[in-house]
């Protein structure tokens, strides 16, 4: 179909294309990602309990990330897409990623002197690539004073940055949890550790405010209320079907049920979960198996929703169908 945009014209994010540089380099080394991650990359800089191998990964203790739900934690058990692992599925350590800020502060330089990425290859990923958007290099969100990069996949969020100002000093924070709500108390916790980090490290700077957190309570509030809507929802829907129990005696001469009657269960249990189902795909920009894995209980009840009015219209339908023959026997 041809490209979107000109290569550097425009700015748009995407792990399909980082999973694609991964592709090209097996093709091209003739080795397994993970293989020549270890040998080429993490080896040279000393990253000894870092790994894109699942099985090696877990031999090093890897974490078991939780996520949010409605509220509260849970365990992650989430998936390790192998073929996923180029966009962010790789396990390290606090002092493997020191080694790594080291590596950045150094110009692509181990602490052996090993030179991994040539001068010019350095600068093109910490210099602006794109003409219009987000000030993003090859692999890093660039500015006068920093480069950084957010990562989050289901149960972990991470965050690397190290500063241009000739200090040497950067940061990384591993956070054994995900939360899809941009906000919510834990991105702006994250965001808070930042902001003093940046302050110990540059006393004389005035960072930015951080976000005023969405406490927790109110957060369970929030999904708590619509919890119970969706429930109440879905309760009110039940009520139709009894009704048609109950009048199916009284009503057998009818030849069926009124027009405006039909129109408002066709919105309710046929349009409504419809729009649920393909709407918030369209408006998140997200597939329905992304949003379950980062947003677990909104989808959840956002499917429950569905699932239970589509259920409903089913047994409803199946109720007018036996009015309408037994109306006609009659």
């Amino acid at each position: 179909e041809g490209l979107a945009s000109g290569p550097g014209s425009r700015f748009e994010y995407s792990n399909l294309n980082y999973v694609l540089a991964g592709a090209v380099i097996e093709a091209v080394s003739g080795l397994p990602y993970a293989r020549f991650m270890d040998e080429r990359v993490f080896a040279p800089m000393g990253m000894t309990r870092t790994s894109a191998s699942r099985a090696d990964a877990e031999r090093m203790g890897l974490a078991v990330g939780s996520r949010g739900f409605l509220g509260w934690t849970i365990r992650g058990n989430h998936d390790y897409p192998e073929g996923m692992v180029p966009g962010g599925y790789v396990a390290s350590s606090v002092r493997d990623m020191a080694a790594y800020m080291a590596f950045m502060q150094k110009g692509g330089v181990t602490a052996g002197g090993a030179r991994l990425i040539s001068p010019g290859s350095f600068e093109r990923m910490t210099t602006r690539q794109s003409a219009t958007g987000a000030a993003y290099g090859y692999g890093w969100m660039v500015s006068p004073e920093a480069i950084d990069h957010l990562g989050e996949v289901a149960g972990f969020l991470t965050e690397v940055v190290a500063l241009r100002d000739g200090s040497g000093w950067g940061w990384v924070v591993l956070v054994g949890r995900s939360d899809a709500l941009w906000g919510t108390f834990l991105h702006s916790s994250v965001w808070r550790i930042e902001a003093g980090l940046d302050r110990l490290l540059r006393p004389g700077r005035s960072p930015l405010p951080p976000p005023g957190p969405l406490r927790m309570g109110t957060y369970r509030l929030v999904m708590g209320f619509i919890a119970a809507l969706v429930i109440g929802l879905l309760a009110l829907s039940c009520l139709g079907p009894l009704s048609l129990r109950r009048r199916s005696g009284r009503d057998a001469g009818r030849s069926g049920p009124h027009p405006r009657a039909v129109a408002g269960a066709f919105a309710l249990h046929l349009v409504l979960p419809l729009a649920v189902l393909g709407i918030f795909p369209l408006v998140l920009g997200r597939p329905w198996a992304l949003i379950l894995s980062f947003a677990p209980d909104f989808a959840l009840l956002c499917l429950v929703l569905a699932a239970g009015e589509l259920l409903i219209g089913a047994v409803k339908a199946g109720l007018v169908l036996s009015r309408v023959k037994r109306s006609r026997r009659a």
